[in-house]
This record gives C-alpha cells, sequence and structure tokens, in this order.
C-alpha cells in the first residue's frame, strides 16, 4: 500500500499528463454534485433520512427502515459521512448537512425532486430492489405532488433568451 506521501505525488503526476486539467476539475466537481443529488434521493427514499433525526447506530438504522443488507447501508452512510451530509460520533449516525436537514425536516419539494431523480430519471433504478423502484402507486403520487411543488419557482424555458447562442 502507498503511503500518503507517495499516493499524493502519484496522483499530482497523474493530473499532470491530463490534457485539460481544468476541464478535468471542471467534471470532478459536477460529478461530486451529482453524487450528492443521487445520495439525497436514495437516503429520502429508503427513509434512513427520517431515521437519522435522532443519532442511531447502524443497527438501530436498519431496523427502523427494514433495510435486510446492512452493509450497503453502512456503505451508504459512509458515502453520507464523506458527501459532509451524515454526522457518525461513537458509531452514532445524525444529519449534519443542511440539504439531507431539508430534505428530512422541512422542504417536501427538494425531498419530491431528489426522489424523482433516483425514481423516474435513472432508468437502472428500475432495476433494483422493490425499495428504489417506484412500485407503490400512492407513494409514487406523493412524490410527484411534493416535486410538482417546485414548479411556480422553476425558471421558465420561455424565458430563456436563445438568440444570442452560436450555431
Amino acid at each position: 500500500m502507498l503511503g500518503r506521501v507517495r499516493l499524493w505525488a502519484a496522483i499530482g503526476r497523474g493530473v499532470g499528463l491530463l490534457p485539460d486539467r481544468a476541464a478535468h476539475g471542471l467534471v470532478v466537481r459536477e460529478l461530486n454534485t451529482w453524487i450528492r443529488l443521487e445520495f439525497l434521493g436514495v437516503i429520502a427514499r429508503t427513509g434512513v433520512a427520517d431515521a437519522l433525526h435522532e443519532p442511531r447506530s447502524l443497527g438501530e438504522i436498519a431496523e427502523k427502515t427494514r433495510i435486510s443488507d446492512v452493509d450497503l447501508l453502512g456503505a451508504l452512510l459512509d458515502l453520507g459521512v464523506a458527501l459532509r451530509e451524515v454526522r457518525e460520533r461513537r458509531g452514532r449516525y445524525s444529519i449534519r448537512g443542511r440539504r439531507l436537514r431539508a430534505i428530512a425536516d422541512r422542504s417536501p419539494d427538494l425531498r419530491g425532486m431528489v426522489e424523482e431523480l433516483i425514481v423516474y430519471d435513472n432508468p437502472s433504478t428500475q432495476r433494483w430492489s422493490p425499495t428504489f423502484a417506484a412500485h407503490d402507486p400512492a407513494r409514487t403520487t406523493r412524490t410527484m405532488e411534493r416535486s410538482s411543488l417546485l414548479l411556480p419557482v422553476w425558471p421558465s424555458h420561455s424565458s430563456v433568451d436563445t438568440s444570442n447562442t452560436r450555431r
């Protein structure tokens, strides 16, 4: 295993060989945004966001949400910690980030939007377990209702001036 200094040196050499470092940096930054949105959608859809209102252990979260794959749940929570949306202290997880707090507490419109991203706008989730798939008509309706709350504040496509765009 590489030591920390050698690892950073190897990464630095690799970055130096990239043909367009700025473009790579922009794509990585946008990829982080996409990963965060996907994480928030999964954690909202599975009920984990609701379970994090109070600090709980991995086992307690698995029990409350009825998630049987505890290893997968642990990996999801670790991703949340890395994204700074989830706090882990002494083996107990809770809400940390502002986005997760809004989705879990007070923004049903945002919750509906991130759930919609993983359920309807991502075809790969249709092959996952029923926990992620849009199989419950009542739940599907609630998700769409919450997401549609954003429509009054969403910018209209007709208000975008495209007359000066390059062709």
